[in-house]
């Protein structure tokens, strides 16, 4: 799961200019992908899984803001799609916390 971040920019990075946009959504859906991953298996780990979402989400950006032949319209589609996975994130996290918190401990 780590390398993920990487391989967004590293495809980024080596793309030329005429498949630059559907590279970028590419990325984007990646990172969503990712997202959903880790939204999945927050409960599990969270700390863990808080590091490697920032991660991904210092990645994402990198990877958007270093692409110098963006199509400002997908940027932002890209942007919007990724906020929405990082509200899930935040919701799921949330839910699990308080999940936590009511039950029982087993110890």
């Amino acid at each position: 799961m780590s390398d993920i971040p990487r391989r967004i920019i590293t495809v980024i990075e080596t793309t030329n200019a005429q498949n630059a946009e559907e590279t970028l959504a590419t990325a984007a859906v990646q990172a969503c992908e990712l997202s959903n991953e880790m939204a999945n298996e927050l409960a599990k780990n969270d700390d863990a899984l808080m590091e490697k979402t920032q991660e991904m989400k210092k990645a994402v950006d990198v990877a958007l803001e270093s692409t110098s032949f963006q199509d400002p319209l997908r940027v932002w589609e890209a942007r919007q799609r990724i906020q929405q996975e990082r509200d899930m994130q935040t919701r799921v996290r949330q839910q699990a916390q308080a999940s936590q918190q009511t039950k029982p401990s087993q110890r």
